[in-house]
């Protein structure tokens, strides 16, 4: 804001939320509240933005006398220790940081149970312990329990005891586990699971790596020499890894909150929902980050049973088999629509001279699996190979995208347009310092070029001049099948039983199909499985017969009219180009989704005076990146590049893994003046 003497006011207040208020949830270790039982209870609280806050609290029971006192330790969670008494109901209030307050719900107290708890803190021994009430010791005194503790769906380490006491102790070395979580499950005598309890095992296993520049200090421009040192237990290894390299003063890096191989593998992809800063475990360890793990671990790595389908042999079902390539589906059909069962299809990618074949099952299904190819690569499939193939017709199954799921990370967008725009403005002044503005180019006129409609056909002059609905031919790009886009596209249809209707009239109870032409032509819908969409001008749908002409000649309810291109005026079309134009019901060719090429990230050169002082800035954020450096036997590895224009401290990150698994991620910095 500006008050008239030419000085700049600002001014920054926080704006409460209405949508919704904070949110407190408690956690007791184990799953419940046993009377008589001291428990660590966890709690976390967020606020509406999915980040925590902090906050102080207390645990009052029936008679109003307060028992327990907490307050937030870290990102707004923490713990407390609480003893529910027989016959007690507890209740929380809580005051939050924003000086908002709360009345959470508070577990409730079972009168009949056991509970398992972890204690974590001893560097090689994991602490077991098994708690429960008299009335449960009194039922349940001499039967067998179980515990089971396993580590990324494998088991490490398995026991039984006879329940004779209200405590129960069992000392565990960590050596079972493979550094991450583990989760330890008590099951009752008869297999039912009862207590559950995650912990993180941490071995100070990763990855050993170093790097070393071959200079104390660089200049703008100068070459710089990475030499990168790999190691596990001391001993050299091979591995892969990424390296990237940013200018930190362009790209400020809050190490705590950002995402690693070491927080994503260890971390994030064993826990649902979002972790706040989930690098802070990581990247300094010591006994505060490791208590705070533990609480983590008890409120967001809450846990809920689901072995009871799998002691019943109910095993969940596979939803992601294992992919080696890309896959190829379709269905192979009679003219009449009938599935052709052992039909013999080919398919054949004439730029990477591949050839394959398959058999089509009894539903007239087919698959090509475990193909690779680059992206837009030509594929064509074919079913000549049959008796009768001139009467076969190949419809490929639609690509399918992948679903929207929700965005776990969106606490993590900064707010504060100050602090995210400023480096950007400030690099785009940079790079439009010597740009040239050219003046404005004013254009009179422009020459229409004429598309092909439904216009151009005399038989359909009963239609009206505009269509109801047009795809156009970008909408069609990359499909591989018109008819499967007609029906996905065609606005105001209904596709039923092989034919397309008006949907309000369909709806209605009327069942008159809608009437097909392809370049004015009638044709039944089956046609469309072999028009090239390459082909086609546009697909005009048409909702209603302005005359009536049409749909009373042909019976019909409205139309879709789908137009091919024309040849360009004054050329040759050859014979080729004419195969193209003629529908294959029994040979299909596309341009299906394959992988990304490999592209090289772009490294300036700077040799000589002429090009460390040139007339063009360079403002490149992001200096280096490589995804694919490989150390060899001895353990190392060696990049290089040049600075850009930016001063100050660049940023070097380091990640990968070795060949037996080990993982490691390492920060480098380095000043350039």
């Amino acid at each position: 804001m500006n008050n008239g003497f030419k000085k700049q006011l600002s001014s920054s207040f926080p704006l409460k939320s209405i949508a919704r208020p904070n949110d407190i949830q408690f956690f007791p270790e184990g799953g419940q509240l046993i009377t008589g039982v001291r428990t660590k209870i966890a709690f976390k609280a967020l606020k509406p933005d999915g980040l925590g806050i902090d906050l102080k609290g207390t645990v009052t029971d029936n008679n109003n006398n307060i028992v327990a006192e907490f307050s937030s330790s870290h990102l707004g969670m923490g713990l407390f220790l609480l003893t529910p008494e027989a016959g007690k109901t507890y209740t929380a209030k809580v005051t939050f940081a924003d000086g908002t307050t709360a009345s959470p719900d508070f577990p409730k107290v079972l009168t009949d149970g056991i509970d398992l708890s972890l204690e974590n803190s001893d560097p090689d021994v994991l602490n077991i312990k098994l708690q429960c009430d008299s009335s449960f010791l009194k039922d349940y005194q001499g039967k067998t329990f179980f515990i089971l503790a396993k580590s990324s769906g494998v088991i490490c380490y398995a026991a039984k005891t006879s329940l004779q006491n209200q405590v129960y102790n069992a000392l565990v070395p960590k050596s079972k586990f493979p550094t991450g979580i583990v989760q330890v499950t008590l099951f009752m005598y008869d297999g039912e699971p009862v207590s559950e309890r995650i912990a993180f095992i941490q071995h100070n296993d990763q990855l050993n790596l170093a790097i070393t520049g071959d200079q104390p200090a660089y200049t703008t421009r100068q070459k710089v020499k990475l030499n990168i040192s790999a190691k596990a237990i001391d001993q050299p290894v091979a591995g892969n890894f990424s390296v990237a390299v940013i200018d930190e003063t362009k790209v400020p890096v809050d190490e705590n909150a950002e995402t690693t191989i070491l927080s994503n593998l260890l971390l994030t992809s064993d826990i649902t929902g979002y972790i706040e800063k989930p690098n802070y475990y990581f990247n300094h360890p010591n006994e505060k980050t490791r208590q705070y793990l533990d609480v983590l671990l008890q409120t967001q790595g809450y846990r809920r049973f689901s072995y009871s389908g799998i002691l019943n042999n109910k095993y969940p079902s596979l939803n992601f088999w294992a992919e080696r390539g890309i896959e190829i589906t379709g269905t192979l059909r009679a003219s009449n629509g009938i599935p052709v069962n052992g039909g013999n299809l080919s398919l054949s990618i004439p730029d990477k001279s591949f050839s394959t074949h398959t058999v089509t099952n009894s539903d007239g299904r087919f698959k090509f699996s475990d193909l690779v190819f680059l992206d837009s690569a030509k594929v064509k499939i074919s079913a000549r190979d049959n008796a009768h193939a001139s009467d076969l017709v190949i419809t490929i199954d639609n690509e399918q995208a992948q679903s929207i799921s929700a965005n776990f990370n969106t606490p993590d967008e900064i707010m504060n347009i100050d602090s995210t725009l400023g480096p950007y403005i400030k690099n785009s002044k940079l790079q439009s310092s010597n740009t040239h503005v050219l003046k404005e180019v004013v254009i009179k006129d422009t020459r229409i070029v004429k598309t092909v409609s439904h216009k151009d056909y005399g038989s359909l002059a009963s239609l009206s001049q505009e269509a109801d609905h047009t795809i156009r031919p970008d909408q069609l790009q990359g499909c591989p099948n018109l008819l499967e886009c007609v029906k996905a596209l065609a606005m105001g249809m209904t596709f039923e039983n092989e034919n397309f209707y008006i949907t309000r009239n369909f709806t209605a109870g009327k069942r008159t199909p809608v009437a097909i032409f392809l370049s004015g032509s009638p044709v039944d819908v089956n046609t469309l499985n072999t028009v090239n969409t390459a082909n086609v001008e546009s697909v005009e749908i048409f909702l209603k017969d302005e005359l009536g002409l049409i749909n009373s000649a042909y019976g019909t309810d409205g139309a879709i009219v789908v137009n091919l291109k024309k040849a360009p005026v004054g050329e040759k079309i050859s014979f080729q180009d004419l195969k193209n134009l003629i529908p294959q019901r029994n040979e299909v060719t596309f341009n299906p989704k394959g992988y990304a090429p490999i592209r090289t990230f772009y490294i300036p050169r700077y040799y000589g005076p002429r090009s460390t002082q040139p007339t063009q800035n360079d403002t490149r954020s992001t200096i280096y990146w490589n995804p694919n450096v490989t150390t060899d036997k001895t353990g190392a590895a060696s990049v290089e590049y040049f600075n850009a224009d930016g001063q100050g401290t660049y940023r070097v990150t380091i990640e990968g893994i070795d060949g037996t698994g080990n993982i490691g991620w390492q920060v480098y910095r380095y000043v350039v003046k």
